[in-house]
Parts: structure tokens; sequence; C-alpha cells
């Protein structure tokens, strides 16, 4: 549990379970909790000096989302994907960036497209530093960035969705980590596409940049 702890300063503004959920979502992404891997309850309320029900919240949560697996009166654990998931994930995924790239080329303002060029610019810096876990960080930034500025907040929140089981599908090793930063180019060919509020070429992009992860040979 090094490297995590509870934030007690924010502690009356954000329930005790969200903080452990995001402690938790953060060992599983990181790969500190391995697809398959139980959950350590015991050590996590130990080293968190917090009771086991906040714990229990939390992976209620997460089982939501779809990132672990609770077996009824036993124990929790990471859920472990299957290789076909890479596909139907990439389906999934495919058609929400999509309609994302169509809605923020109809709409985006300058400051949209300025907000956009700074997560892609930031994202090719971590790349130059050979930092791939900031990298996964923030390429995954600049998607939802772009699906929170559609102003369409049932495709922001599919978004959100989909993302974990994207982040998952990375640490489970179905998608390399040489193919996201091979693919980073497209970034700011998006964004030029969107800034000139061509949609047609923003989906095209779009289509190029995720069939790359999704429906390629690794």
């Amino acid at each position: 549990m090094a490297g995590f702890e509870l934030d007690r300063d924010i502690m009356d503004r954000r329930k005790l379970p969200d903080q452990i959920f995001d402690i938790i979502k953060k060992m599983i992404l990181s790969g500190r909790l391995a697809a398959g891997q139980k959950i350590p309850e015991e050590s996590i309320a130990s080293s968190l000096k917090v009771s086991r029900t906040p714990i229990r919240e939390a992976l209620q949560k997460l089982q939501q989302v779809g990132i672990i697996e609770i077996v009824p009166r036993s124990f929790a654990r990471v859920v472990k994907l299957k290789p076909e998931d890479r596909k139907q994930i990439g389906e999934v995924r495919m058609q929400l960036e999509l309609l994302t790239a169509r809605l923020i080329s109809q709409t985006a303002s300058d400051n949209d497209v300025a907000s956009l060029r700074k997560i892609s610019d930031a994202c090719l810096v971590l790349a130059e530093k050979g930092d791939k876990a900031a990298v996964y960080e923030k390429h995954s930034e600049f998607h939802l960035e772009m699906a929170r500025r559609t102003g369409n907040s049932y495709l922001y929140d599919m978004m959100k969705s989909i993302d974990v089981k994207v982040q998952l599908l990375r640490v489970s090793g179905y998608v390399r980590a040489e193919q996201i930063i091979e693919n980073l180019s497209f970034h700011p060919r998006i964004i030029d596409a969107i800034a000139c509020h061509d949609g047609e070429e923003a989906e095209r992009l779009t289509m190029e940049h995720l069939e790359n992860f999704y429906f390629t040979p690794r």
C-alpha cells in the first residue's frame, strides 16, 4: 500500500468510500493488482486505518464500473479480460469516439482546441521521456476531454465507463505499449480537423487511430 493514502483534509467533502475507490482503482490500473488477483481487503483496511465497511462500499462501486468482480460471501478480485474482449470493447469504443469526433467538430471553440492541444503536447513530452505509465493516463485524458467538450454529459459518462475497460486491456497485455505511443501522432491531426470544423476528417483520423489498437494483430 506504500504510495497510497487517504487525504484527510478533504474527508468532509468526499466520502471515504469514494477515496478508497480511487486508491484501489489506481492499484489495479497501475498493475499493482494483477488481472484475476484477489483484492487484499484486510491489508488495505489496515494500511489506510479504516474499517472494512468503506472498503466494501468502494468494492461495490468498482464492481459497478466493471473493474472487479465480487464472489458472494467470499472475496473480490480484479476482472480478467479474455482475448476476444479486445475486439468487443474496441467495437463499442469506436462508435463512441466517432460520435465524439463528429459532435466536437461541430461546436469546438478556440478554448476547446487549446485545451486539447495542451493535453496532446504533454502526452508527446511524456512519451519522449519514456514515462509509459504517465503516457497512458494522459492518453485517456485526451479522449475523455474530447467527449467532455462535446457538452453531451451522457456521451461523457459512457466514455468514462468504457475507458476503464480500455485501461484493463492495457494492464492485461491485450494492447501493447508500443501501439499507444506510436499512435500519439494522430492526436495533433485530429485536433487540426476539429479546429477546422471538419467532422468527416476528424472521424476518419479517429477511426484509423483506434483501428491500430483493437483490430490489428498485436
